[in-house]
């Protein structure tokens, strides 16, 4: 298994052991050719340079994928894809809307199964596998209303709660 120094700032999120921990997971879930698929993938995450906080949500979803899944990853069909995504949306979406727990899911699906079928996660290496054909990622609503916003008197709340003039400083900025 490899692993990426972190840099000072990714501490506070402990990365390392959150892979740790995602690669366990599949582990106990899946067989040992699919580990090793896993494995691999993450090989690749390194060396194209992504960052750790994003090696770590694609294992944890993939380590999430897993757990759903009741059969080989490379024996996968179009038909249990489309399964593995309508649980995905039975399980993660808001009234059959896409929420981000679902689109991130799906995503990574996409991802994974065409590194795993075509040996590179990018579409413009490598195109789609006929499989994913199905799996489709719409946009997120976004329910935030004017209400929800911070407004002058919660910005004046904050200022006068400050501890400290950099906090001050910064939400006086805000509105």
């Amino acid at each position: 298994m490899l692993m990426v120094k972190q840099q000072a700032d990714d501490r506070d999120y402990d990365y390392d052991n959150r892979i740790n921990r995602h690669l366990s997971k599949c582990k106990e879930v899946l067989s040992q050719n699919d580990c090793e698929l896993v494995g691999k993938y993450h090989t690749q995450m390194i060396i194209t340079s992504m960052a750790i906080a994003t090696q770590s949500k694609n294992l944890e979803i993939i380590a999430s994928l897993s757990s759903i899944i009741d059969q080989e990853l490379t024996t996968m069909t179009r038909d249990s894809i489309n399964g593995l995504v309508a649980t995905v949306m039975q399980n993660y979406s808001q009234n059959g809307r896409e929420t981000h727990t679902s689109y991130d899911h799906k995503k990574i699906l996409k991802l994974f199964f065409r590194f795993m079928k075509l040996g590179n996660r990018l579409h413009a290496k490598v195109g789609t596998p006929d499989e994913l054909f199905d799996v489709q990622m719409k946009e997120v609503q976004n329910d935030l209303s004017k209400e929800q916003l911070v407004d002058e008197r919660d910005t004046s709340s904050l200022i006068t709660n400050s501890m400290n003039p950099r906090d001050k400083a910064m939400w006086s900025r805000i509105t």
